[in-house]
């Protein structure tokens, strides 16, 4: 899974990217969000259960997900 940085120039942020970052920074430091539900992207809840399938699958426990 990869999400586009905020400016179109920018290269994507890969999953491990952003596992690095979850883990470098603390998971303490994060909340978990979506701006999806835009004609053509999935659903909220949709997106949440693709986001936390991702990181369960990188290692995060769901106590961790939880927490953010």
């Amino acid at each position: 899974m990869t999400y586009q940085r905020q400016t179109s120039n920018n290269p994507p942020i890969t999953t491990e990217e952003h596992v690095k970052a979850l883990r470098g920074v603390g998971i303490e430091h994060f909340i978990l969000s979506t701006d999806t539900g835009q004609g053509g992207n999935p659903l909220h809840p949709d997106a949440f259960v693709t986001l936390f399938t991702t990181l369960r699958e990188q290692g995060f426990t769901q106590a961790e997900i939880d927490r953010m």
